[in-house]
């Protein structure tokens, strides 16, 4: 960490600049505010840089910063709002939003990036709140020196390089492979799962993942490695939430969330395809915030694995809310009754039927004798 600070070297008008900043950023998430400004600055940054720009009496702080520490606060914001770093500790993000910032930086210069890593580290130090730091541990820590050291690189480095590199750092930090594509799928679900060296998760997600049809898994594959440069890629937000919801109702567990989101894929690229809006996108952030809290609630196995063919996919934009709608809510307490078990069950033994038949199929292509060959005279 205190390389880092060196390597930022901050002056004291950033130091005040970045402390104004890091106590009006939380204005962005309050309901009370964001009901206030204009519908199009209603994300939290957005709203920050709205109140920065037309409502100063609602942030008086800023109203003694310099001509300077007030541009390197817009800028900040401006970067979170195109990158959330914390969405790249997790895996939730792609190696677009990389290029997004990398873009960004290169027009408003290295300082910028070098303010918003000052930044990054005071409002992760602060997480949780409390005596101290209790969210930036020393374990923690590792992640984010290792993310940061990464976005050091980011003016000299590939997108796909800065992030990928990052997630080979954390599957070396667990011990994991990084070989395959599915190594790198499994790589980014463990972020998303938010797993320690410690933890057990590991062998659970594999287990989750094996039980996957061929189908679900390469769909699930084809998404986890889209980059969103020169292919459509999903952010799915407060999908690590979706995660550790998943893992603390039994009724729902880590496959059943992984066989929904590939029914959600399905669901969206459709309507991507057919949104005029959307004709030249490459990343479309999806907000789950509905769907993780709906995943702590359900208590019926069948309502959650058939949850997408109720959900209503509502677009702004390049963004998209997924909505469970009254259909689902209104069945989050009816029990797991013999009748949809039986269901769930069914549909199990077919998926496991297809997996053998796809290996049995594969197997016969590769021992199926050749024909002899054939002359004529």
């Amino acid at each position: 960490l205190q390389e880092i600070i060196n390597w930022v070297n901050p002056s004291v008008e950033e130091i005040h600049a970045v402390l104004v900043l890091l106590a009006i950023r939380a204005l962005g998430k309050s309901k009370f505010v964001l009901c206030q400004v204009p519908s199009h600055n209603r994300r939290p940054e957005s709203a920050v840089l709205y109140l920065v720009e037309f409502s100063s009496n609602v942030v008086p702080s800023i109203k003694e910063l310099s001509a300077k520490g007030l541009t390197l606060v817009k800028m900040a914001l401006q970067l979170h709002e195109a990158f959330n770093f914390a969405q790249m500790l997790q895996g939730e993000n792609v190696p677009a939003n990389v290029a997004q910032l990398q873009e960004l930086v290169s027009k408003q210069g290295e300082r910028a990036i070098r303010f918003y890593v000052l930044f990054l580290l005071g409002f992760m130090s602060g997480l949780e709140a409390g005596s101290g730091s209790r969210f930036l541990t020393a374990q923690r820590a590792e992640n984010v020196i290792e993310a940061i050291g990464m976005l050091q690189h980011l003016m000299d480095s590939t997108p796909r390089g800065i992030y990928w590199a990052y997630l080979c750092a954390r599957a070396r930090a667990l011990n994991l492979p990084r070989q395959t594509p599915e190594d790198l799928v499994l790589i980014r679900a463990a972020c998303l799962m938010r797993i320690h060296p410690e933890d057990n998760c590991f062998n659970q997600l594999v287990t989750a993942w094996n039980r996957l049809g061929e189908a679900e898994k390469q769909t699930l594959t084809n998404h986890f490695l889209a980059d969103g440069i020169d292919e459509v890629a999903f952010v799915f937000e407060f999908l690590p939430d979706c995660v550790a919801n998943a893992m603390k109702n039994p009724i729902v567990t880590l496959l059943g969330l992984l066989e929904v989101l590939e029914e959600l894929l399905q669901t969206l690229q459709p309507a991507v395809a057919m949104n005029p809006d959307l004709k030249d996108a490459k990343i479309i952030n999806v907000d789950l915030a509905d769907m993780s809290e709906f995943i702590s609630c359900v208590q019926n196995h069948f309502v959650f694995e058939t949850c997408v063919s109720r959900c209503k996919i509502r677009f702004a934009g390049r963004r998209a809310h997924c909505e469970m709608t009254g259909g689902n809510w209104g069945r989050i307490h009816e029990a797991d009754s013999d009748l949809t078990s039986l269901a769930y069950c069914v549909r199990d033994v077919m998926q496991r039927q297809q997996t053998v038949e796809s290996h049995l199929s594969k197997l016969h292509r590769f021992v199926a004798p050749k024909a002899p060959a054939t002359f004529s005279i």
